[in-house]
């Protein structure tokens, strides 16, 4: 599970006081993805390990993530009903996440339904039955703990070494994520699955080897919330949004995990962009880049003796956003500033 935080959070106070202001939430996008916490928003992660505990209020978390079954893929949080109560008071939406395993037959989810065959062995049906069975019951223990009917949320997996998988069969512990993935997005309840993990445990867990890697491809490509190491501060989290994905896939979120007295922060990572683009000979320049599921991108576009006027697009549930500027001047240049970013684009003219 995400490193555990510490029980008192009144130094938390410190870590986010230069990142108060982007606290504000962005607006809901037009293809029904929730409000979600702005770029550069501190937020914080909680788990079974803050039952009952004091939690920051909006002026030191932005927004929550919260642990749905504990850590253990079978077991509840016993205090997730007061955890979302707290997430939703604050000024980005609300964030889940669930801990898998693969057990193999004998687990709690095991041959107990789902949409692929199983006849109870250790096969690819049965793994991926297990995940998304698995993946239901912790969509029900949302609901009962106020995850309101046809509210959605970004959902993250969380891949962690702690708990049983299988290691002689990896192939097998893929299944199991993309039943967790799908029964995740068939619920309703998902307005994105991303992936929680680091490099090592993709590596042994999912994609020891160049032929397992292209297999999981589809589940390389799902959004990233990454983790890094060190002093658990706003900066370390923001360092890891620039770092190499531990997938392959964008990544949209950076946390620093807690040592034992420590707080673990999330960061929403800047969006972003590529550093130029060329005008097309018809004045069109397609822009587009990466930021977390449902976050709101506002493109300034200036070219030299023009007004300058704005372009906006709304990151997919991949994490993938992008939008046409067009009636350009083909051979004028110019630049495009990016909304929660401090890139600026080039735009090169048409050749």
């Amino acid at each position: 599970m995400p490193r555990p935080t510490t029980r008192s959070y009144a130094l938390l106070a410190g870590l986010v006081a230069a990142l108060v202001a982007p606290l504000a939430a962005a607006p809901a996008s037009a293809a029904g993805l929730p409000r979600v916490a702005v770029p550069g928003t501190v937020g914080v992660d909680v788990s079974k390990e803050q039952v009952g505990d004091e939690l920051p209020g909006s002026d030191r978390a932005g927004f929550g993530v919260l642990n749905v079954n504990g850590g253990n893929f079978g077991l509840r949080n016993p205090d997730l009903a007061r955890q979302w109560a707290w997430a939703t008071s604050l000024p980005g939406a609300p964030q889940l996440y669930l801990t898998p395993a693969n057990p193999g037959p004998g687990g709690k989810y095991w041959h107990k339904g789902g949409p692929r065959p199983c006849s109870g062995g250790r096969t690819p049906g049965c793994a991926y039955d297990y995940g998304y069975v698995g993946a239901q019951q912790a969509v029900a223990w949302a609901r009962e703990a106020g995850l309101a009917p046809g509210q959605k949320v970004q959902w993250w997996i969380d891949i962690e070494d702690d708990v049983t998988w299988d290691d002689a069969h990896p192939a097998l512990n893929a299944e199991v994520l993309r039943g967790v993935r799908d029964g995740l997005r068939s619920s309703g309840t998902a307005s994105s699955v991303g992936i929680y993990v680091l490099a090592a445990h993709w590596t042994s867990l999912v994609a020891p080897t160049a032929a397992l890697q292209k297999r999981a491809s589809d589940l390389a490509a799902l959004p990233v919330w990454a983790v890094a190491g060190g002093a658990a501060t706003s900066a370390q989290a923001r360092r890891r949004c620039a770092e190499p994905s531990p997938t392959g896939g964008p990544v949209v979120m950076g946390q620093s995990f807690a040592e034992p007295g420590e707080i673990s922060v999330d960061i929403v990572c800047p969006v972003k962009a590529p550093r130029r683009v060329r005008v097309s000979p018809a004045g069109v320049a397609v822009l587009s880049g990466k930021a977390l599921p449902g976050t709101s991108v506002s493109l300034t576009v200036t070219q030299p003796g023009r007004k300058a006027r704005i372009v906006r697009a709304t990151a997919d549930e991949l994490g993938a956003w992008t939008v046409p500027a067009r009636s350009l001047a083909p051979k004028a240049g110019g630049s495009v500033r990016v909304s929660g970013s401090s890139q600026v684009v080039a735009l090169l003219p048409a050749r």
